[in-house]
Parts: C-alpha cells; sequence; structure tokens
C-alpha cells in the first residue's frame, strides 16, 4: 500500500517535468503526452541517462531510414512507425533531463545535431527509395526549408539578437505560424502522406511553404533590425 501511494507521489511530482513551455501545438497536444508513459517507466524504474535515450533515438530515425532507402509501400509504412517512435523518444530525454535535472552541454548538442540532420535524411531517403527522378528537384526544395529555418533563427538567436532589444517576430503572423508549423508536424504530415499515398502533396507543401516560411523569417528579422537603427 505505501508503495502504491510512493508511486502515486513520485508521479505527481514527475508529471509537471514532463511539460516544455514554448513548444509547437502538435508536440504540446500530441507528442509530448505520447511521450509521457515512456518517460515515466525510464525514470521511476531504470538509471538510463538522457543522453543514451538521444543515441537510442538516432537508431531509430536510422532504421527509419533504411526502409525508406528500400521503396515500395509497406516499406514505407514500417519507416514512418520508426521515424514517429524516433519523435516520442526525441521528447523523452529531455523529460529525463528536465525531471532528473541531468541537463548538459553534450545532451543539448546531441539534441539539437539530430534535429538538424535526421530531418534531411529521411527526407533524402524517401526520395531515392521512390526512384522518381521527377521528385528530386521538389524533394530538394523540400530539404532545404528546415536547415535554412533553423539556421535563420539560431544565427538571429545568438549572434544578432543579444545585441538588439526587438525580439524577433514577437506577436506577427510568423510568431503565430510557427506554433503550427515545425519538426514535429514534419513528422506527422510525412506519416500521413506515406499512409495515404499524397507522398506528392507533402513535398510539394514543404518545398513552397517550407521556403516561404523561412524567407518571412528572413524578412522579420531585417524589419526588427531596421526598427532597431531608425533615430
Amino acid at each position: 500500500m505505501n508503495n502504491s501511494m510512493d508511486n502515486q507521489k513520485s508521479t505527481r511530482e514527475i508529471l509537471p517535468g514532463l511539460k516544455k513551455e514554448g513548444d509547437e501545438y502538435t508536440m504540446r497536444y500530441l507528442v509530448r503526452p505520447l511521450s509521457r508513459a515512456p518517460s515515466l517507466l525510464l525514470i521511476k524504474y531504470t538509471n538510463i541517462t538522457p543522453n543514451q535515450v538521444s543515441i537510442f533515438s538516432f537508431f531509430l530515425a536510422a532504421i527509419s531510414a533504411v526502409f525508406f532507402l528500400r521503396g515500395e509501400y509497406l516499406n514505407q509504412v514500417i519507416a514512418v512507425i520508426f521515424s514517429l517512435l524516433y519523435l516520442i523518444f526525441d521528447c523523452v530525454d529531455g523529460n529525463i533531463a528536465r525531471v532528473k535535472q541531468l541537463k548538459s552541454l553534450k545532451g543539448h548538442w546531441l539534441d539539437g545535431i539530430g534535429g538538424f540532420i535526421i530531418t534531411p535524411v529521411l527526407l533524402f531517403s524517401l526520395l531515392w527509395g521512390m526512384h522518381d527522378p521527377s521528385l528530386f528537384v521538389l524533394g530538394s526544395l523540400a530539404m532545404l526549408a528546415y536547415p535554412m529555418q533553423y539556421l535563420l533563427v539560431y544565427f538571429y538567436k545568438f549572434e544578432i539578437a543579444k545585441n538588439s532589444p526587438t525580439p524577433i517576430a514577437s506577436g506577427t503572423i510568423i510568431d503565430k505560424v510557427r506554433y503550427v508549423y515545425g519538426s514535429a508536424l514534419f513528422f506527422l504530415l510525412l506519416a500521413m502522406a506515406v499512409l495515404f499515398g499524397r507522398i506528392e502533396l507533402f513535398l510539394w507543401f514543404y518545398a513552397i511553404f517550407g521556403n516561404l516560411f523561412w524567407v518571412g523569417t528572413l524578412a522579420m528579422q531585417y524589419l526588427a533590425l531596421r526598427r532597431d537603427i531608425q533615430p
């Protein structure tokens, strides 16, 4: 009885740490809730570290890429399953770090490089497995969108904004759109595109909207800086 009460108490103490401010909507209402069960199990019953979970999630992404490379519908479905598992465990490592207070520069680095590398790799693997040269131009534009967005955001945040009192895109439509459009949405739309056989529409979306988003972000950065230097 006491053990049950202790477990319930520890769970109540753990749950607040499984939330993160600033999450996009897909992450907040879908992915992070799905990450709670494995997070609780690993936190309460194992000594696994956040970095170990990060490395495990990379293996899940690598398996996904291998199945995408094989092409054909069944392999693509299996690839999607592993990509969604990667997304969930990509949340689990952060959950464990916050609850156990095991945050580190190495962990932040692992999490960051995973986000930068895995999305383009999965896209490339998907395109290669489809053996359709006509999709490579479209796919290349889609692959360009994700790293460009994050390069611009991180460059502005760490190199420009530290000397600027004006937050980027605060209160603008870009600021609102970013809560809908993000890395978690990519995996959800990829899964839907594969399951319903609409991969071309998925590529068109990221080739057009994805690149418009980083262009819009660039414009908002410029306007913010322009306001700073006006007398």
